[in-house]
């Protein structure tokens, strides 16, 4: 392991193990039972408090999957090589972003071509409309 990743490595584990840590499901967490419902103030705020659970639950998934792929990465001595261009990814960026598989310059063309595609997608979603 590159000395400079030491650091960052520690910083991921840390972050995973909260995040294994918060996702523990709550021991006496009250459950909304049929009975229970009519103490929400409608259907609604239960309907809305269970997808966002879901939302969450999917969003610290994805944030434990990344983590776990960097950790690996820096485990066989492949991390730090944008995985598009293979130049060494700056530490900087690194640093802020730790689970950054590209470089800038890959990062910043990858997230130009995606909106071309948004554009491009909500053109022809105006000409069927049409």
């Amino acid at each position: 392991m590159r000395e400079e990743y030491r650091y960052i490595y520690s910083l991921l584990i840390g972050h995973l193990n909260i995040l294994n840590e918060r996702c523990q499901p709550a021991k006496n967490k009250k459950v909304a039972t049929p009975e229970k419902v009519a103490e929400y103030l409608e259907q609604a705020t239960l309907e809305n408090d269970c997808e966002f659970e879901l939302i969450m639950r999917k969003r610290v998934e994805q944030q434990k999957k990344e983590i776990k792929e960097a950790i690996k990465r820096i485990e066989d001595d492949d991390y730090g090589t944008c995985m598009k261009c293979g130049r060494e990814i700056d530490l900087r960026r690194l640093l802020a972003k730790p689970t950054s598989k590209l470089c800038y310059q890959c990062q910043a063309q990858q997230e130009k071509e995606e909106k071309m595609r948004k554009r491009g997608s909500n053109a022809e979603s105006s000409l069927i409309v049409s």
